[in-house]
């Protein structure tokens, strides 16, 4: 038997060879897997826009419902309803975009993808928000981290230069002891902390000697983290302190505004 010797340099050349074509084909699925740009994937994908339902509604290929996450306008017959839907049908009909779908809850009740757009690098949803055409939509399984920080923002600014449908508003500022008479409205509430209790389930900022009739406003457990890493004291180091806070004035116990984002609030 004759035995053939190969040269051990060859060797070398043909493992890293066969490593180097491996490592080419692996590729493609983990550039699909993080949504890198020009790539695609379940939850990251490029369709072209076919219709504008209204503000926050689009349409795409194959009929496809998409509802923008963490915005909500006018709807019709509302006041800004068209100025919301013609706003949305010039920065989106008839052009390409890359939607993010919400993993946590692709779908809403009524079978729309839930996703974020972009038109080139415009992030339409903010884009409306910082014209004060809509208002911020919390839901804590979409909007979360930088996003959710980055709507806020966007929003605050536009009601605060009084856009769209903060135009009546005009950055109105209100003092807590006024926030009972704003239950049902999004508001800028401006005042002293008075104490703060840090429960198991929720930190509560109360603006009024009486948590249960006072102005409040309260970080619930999920949302904790959040706010320490942008350096909010989450403790009584804010009594004392002038707070201002932006949001959805609803009913807890009291007057009471749930903070989802840093972005809603301002120690001056």
């Amino acid at each position: 038997m004759v035995r053939i010797r190969i040269p051990f340099c060859v060797i070398v050349a043909f493992c890293v060879a066969v490593l180097a074509l491996c490592v080419a084909g692996l590729a493609p699925a983990a550039e699909e897997n993080v949504g890198l740009k020009g790539a695609s994937s379940k939850f990251s994908k490029f369709v072209a826009i076919e219709k504008v339902i209204d503000g926050d509604t689009i349409t795409i290929g194959g009929g496809e419902k998409v509802r923008y996450i963490g915005i909500d306008t006018p709807e019709k017959g509302e006041a800004g309803y068209r100025k919301a839907t013609e706003a949305n049908r010039k920065l989106c009909v008839g052009k390409s975009a890359r939607i993010e779908i919400c993993q946590a809850r692709p779908l809403d009740k009524y079978g729309r993808t839930l996703a974020a757009v972009f038109v080139g690098d415009i992030d339409v949803t903010r884009r409306l928000l910082r014209r004060g055409l809509g208002r911020v939509f919390t839901d804590s399984s979409c909007l979360t981290g930088r996003r959710a920080q980055e709507y806020w923002t966007a929003s605050r600014s536009a009601y605060v230069e009084g856009l769209g449908i903060w135009k009546a508003s005009r950055g109105a500022v209100s003092k807590p002891e006024d926030a009972q008479r704003l239950i049902g409205r999004h508001a800028l509430v401006r005042g002293i902390v008075k104490n703060v209790h840090v429960g198991e389930k929720a930190v509560h900022i109360n603006f009024g000697d009486d948590w249960k009739t006072d102005f409040s406003a309260t970080i619930f457990k999920d949302a904790k983290e959040l706010f320490s890493s942008k350096g909010l004291g989450l403790d009584q180091s804010l009594t004392g302190k002038q707070v201002s806070v932006f949001g959805y004035i609803g009913r807890y116990n009291g007057p009471n505004i749930i903070l989802h984002s840093p972005a809603q609030v301002t120690v001056e």
